[in-house]
């Protein structure tokens, strides 16, 4: 779920076709997922099927792991050094990037009652 929010984020600052990567895990197993949102078709796509799992308790997974994060690293930071697009979409809607709060009590400006009767 995390992977498809990101994508759509993604998408909303107008990048589109870029991978978004995800781990999910069971005790120490994990598994590599993939999310992207197609240009054409404005659908978002995860790619679940004949994934790559790592288990942590194992030293050699570990490093496998370690190897695969800074490939990873290597081939999509560049990527995004070279296309700033969400920090373009920030200026081009005026939105003032040094006075911007992030924290959670920004964002909840009305206190939440209940209404239990």
């Amino acid at each position: 779920m995390c992977c498809v929010s990101a994508v759509q984020y993604l998408s909303a600052a107008g990048i589109k076709k870029y991978p978004v990567y995800g781990i999910y895990t069971s005790g120490t197993t994990g598994g590599v997922i993939l999310a992207w949102q197609s240009a054409s078709s404005q659908r978002t796509y995860v790619f679940e099927h004949f994934l790559k799992f790592f288990d942590v308790s194992r030293p050699l997974h570990v490093f496998w792991f370690a190897t695969f994060l800074l490939r990873l690293r290597a081939r999509e930071g560049t990527w995004l050094k070279t296309n700033n697009h969400t920090q373009d979409y920030m200026l081009s809607a005026n939105v003032d990037l040094q006075n911007i709060e992030w924290s959670q009590k920004s964002q909840n400006t009305k206190r939440r009652t209940s209404t239990v009767d």
